[in-house]
């Protein structure tokens, strides 16, 4: 174990049992959201079990997390990837959802037109919703049977954030039973696609898709080296059958 300071606040597990009032517990919920959100969407490396254990309540409707013996970490085309699922799952665009999979096949072959029909239908079926009813975490672990049913792997990193999020979600209906995670992340989606868009992030991202395009180009000469050396006629070892013996 180690601990590096002392925390004085009431335990989530504590807090259950003589909750605070009605206001206080939506802006507990709110902000432990807004926490783990940021960590994940903005920072990229996260808390990855936020449940009640792990959470200490101070004064004023702060938050404190402990025991991140359990974190995750995102890279930027990670991050890029998860906003444009959660985009997808939010905003109910099959075609989006879809092509982030898509990415996550990786070289494993995949039945395309299956798999665009199984991501229409968790579409359609969450356009049936009432938006009050909508479940971030119930999507999400659609999403990952799809994925299974499909033989994808879904990496390791996002397994974790899968994982924080679905715990996010509950824990922030343990306190406020009406909290939706969906109107949590929706300012953090609409913020990341916006800047995504900004003058300055649009030619960061032209150059590393031109430096990476580059990068190809210039193995190519090699690699038709290679290909042109391998398949060319090798001579015969010993004597050339055309030689006469003497």
């Amino acid at each position: 174990m180690n601990v590096q300071e002392y925390v004085a606040g009431i335990r989530g597990t504590d807090l259950l049992p003589s909750p605070p009032r009605t206001s206080d517990r939506e802006v507990l919920a709110a902000r432990g959201a807004d926490a783990v959100l940021k960590m994940i969407l903005v920072d990229g490396f996260f808390h990855a079990d936020p449940h009640p254990g792990n959470v200490l309540y101070l004064p004023g409707n702060r938050i404190a997390l402990i025991d991140f013996g359990m974190v995750g970490r995102l890279s930027a085309l990670r991050r890029s990837q998860m906003i444009d699922l959660l985009a997808g799952i939010v905003g109910q665009d099959d075609q989006a959802m879809l092509d982030v999979l898509l990415d996550w096949t990786g070289e494993h072959g995949v039945d395309e037109a299956r798999l665009a029909a199984d991501v229409g239908e968790l579409a359609f079926d969450s356009r049936t919703q009432n938006l009050s009813d909508l479940r971030i975490s119930a999507l999400l672990q659609r999403v990952a049977a799809l994925l299974r049913e499909h033989a994808i792997l879904l990496p390791a990193d996002l397994t974790l954030m899968f994982k924080a999020l679905i715990s996010l979600e509950g824990l922030g209906r343990q306190y406020d039973p009406k909290f939706r995670l969906v109107d949590r992340v929706r300012p953090f989606l609409d913020r990341a696609l916006s800047e995504r868009y900004q003058p300055v992030v649009a030619l960061r991202r032209s150059q590393a898709t031109l430096a990476n395009t580059f990068g190809l180009l210039t193995t190519v000469p090699h690699d038709l080296a290679r290909l042109v050396k391998d398949d060319a006629p090798r001579p015969h070892a010993g004597r050339p059958r055309s030689e006469a013996p003497r």
